[in-house]
């Protein structure tokens, strides 16, 4: 699969460089981790220190917040601290995040010399039960913090029989004491209280905005199996995105699950469909065209699309410039970000094309994405769930006769909380108070409007999807 690469790697810049290695499940980013970045960079004789956010945490029974999220929360939370480069590398891994397993990766990728692996002095003493202990330690030299309030006699005394039984090598370095805590701070956003302060400010507002730790009931109504799902859905999705993407793949797919949630949706399924809809946006415009024409070939929906496209009703009720030629259609929607993309296709022709083909015609390069989104997740991503795949071929035009799954992506696609476009409050109002086909109607009010003002035109099926809501 050909995607627009967004940056070059940037660790091959420290190939056999000495680098420190700071991981965590950041959640979130506080500020006693931005003194631990800040400190081991003082002390250490390094070129880099990466800041690792968790992928699959081994150990952890809470859910941790969506990945990206964390990322981005590390990228805001050192932000101005010299020579600090937040990684993805354990995001990307689909496996448990065993920290051997990582150093292992780093040093096959880029040989490190030497690697400090920077921990706590809690860690530290908790050392010999980590996963392969022993050969981890024949590999990194452990950069332990020194916070006031530490025992260093003990710190001492342990350092020197890791060094006997296991070869271990072990570096002190101050840092300030702090009493912060991921785990309290969860808690205190939970109940709605304010952690300026606490957390960096920039990390504060991603907080804010997003409610990041306003969805602790759609996480806790994921069984286990469901959660892993839903985690290896953002991971496999990860790369097919730009960070900017993958926020708002995220704060989608909660808004989805709550709007599931309240609507007697499956969560599972709408979290699934909110991470992943807009994995195609990246493929080059031949290759999204290509995937679409797959989905759409021989979908049960296809005559009722081509009958809409066809249909001179719509095309009468769309056509308000007087710039339009008899000779051809020429269909524009609105593309999430406000913009707007249009499709020409001869009318001549239309006679000659099967249903799907003019269907996947109708449809301009902007919103192949859809249909080519629901055949990526089909054939690459490994989703079979009719449900879930239409809900994503349909999130921008949306359809008549839509399940209530299509209705609660295309709802959250327009009114999650990254959005702030005027007049979503109504929408959002009706969305979780079980009527779906009243903000479904608002939702498309509102889009038509603003295309309007920019002398644009709704697709055919956003048309008759509002006239079927009634």
């Amino acid at each position: 699969m050909d995607i627009k690469k967004s940056h070059v790697d940037p660790l091959e810049s420290f190939k056999e460089q000495p680098i420190a290695l700071m991981g965590g499940s950041f959640d979130p980013f506080h500020n006693a981790h931005r003194m631990l970045a800040k400190s081991a960079i003082d002390a250490l004789p390094v070129e880099v220190l990466l800041v690792m956010p968790l992928g699959w945490a081994p150990h952890k029974t809470t859910r941790m917040r969506m990945a990206a999220f964390r990322y981005e929360m590390s990228v805001r939370g050192v932000l101005g601290v010299p020579k600090v480069l937040v990684s993805d590398e354990e995001i990307k891994t689909p496996a448990i995040s065993y920290t051997f397993d990582t150093v292992t990766h780093l040093f096959n990728k880029i040989m490190p010399d030497p690697l400090y692996l920077v921990i706590g002095s809690d860690s530290f003493e908790a050392l010999p039960s980590w996963y392969r202990y022993k050969e981890l330690a024949r590999k990194v030299v452990f950069a332990v913090a020194r916070r006031g309030d530490d025992n260093m006699e003990k710190m001492r005394e342990l350092a020197e029989r890791y060094r006997q039984d296991d070869d271990a090598r072990v570096v002190f370095f101050n840092m300030p004491p702090s009493s912060l805590s991921s785990s309290n701070l969860r808690t205190a956003l939970q109940q709605g209280k304010s952690v300026y302060g606490d957390c960096p400010d920039k990390v504060v507002d991603l907080i804010n905005t997003y409610r990041i730790y306003n969805f602790q009931d759609e996480y806790d109504a994921l069984t286990q199996e469901a959660w892993n799902r839903v985690r290896s859905a953002e991971q496999v999705a990860w790369r097919y995105y730009t960070q900017k993407q993958r926020l708002h793949a995220v704060s989608v797919a909660q808004y989805a699950a709550r709007l599931a949630l309240a609507n007697g949706v499956d969560i599972e399924k709408a979290f699934v469909a909110g991470l992943l809809h807009d994995a195609a946006k990246n493929l080059p415009a031949k290759e999204r065209r290509f995937l679409a024409e797959g989905y759409l070939t021989n979908h049960p929906f296809a005559k009722n699309a081509a009958k809409i496209v066809k249909d001179p009703s719509f095309e009468n009720e769309k056509n308000t410039n007087s710039t339009f030629q008899t000779t051809r259609t020429e269909v524009v929607y609105g593309k999430d970000d406000g913009c707007s993309c249009s499709v020409q296709m001869e009318s001549s022709s239309c006679l000659k094309m099967n249903d799907s083909a003019l269907w996947a015609s109708s449809l301009s390069k902007n919103i192949l994405h859809g249909p080519a989104g629901a055949m990526l997740a089909k054939k690459i991503f490994g989703v079979d769930d009719p449900d879930i795949l239409d809900s994503i071929c349909f999130h921008s035009t949306a359809r008549p006769s839509m399940t209530s799954l299509e209705k609660v992506l295309y709802l959250s696609d327009k009114i999650s909380y990254d959005r702030s476009f005027v007049r979503l409050e109504p929408i959002r109002d009706r969305a979780l108070h079980g009527d779906l086909n009243g903000a479904m109607r608002l939702c498309l009010d509102e889009t038509f409007v603003a295309l309007k003002r920019k002398e644009k035109n709704p697709h055919p099926l956003s048309i008759a999807a509002y006239h079927d809501l009634g």
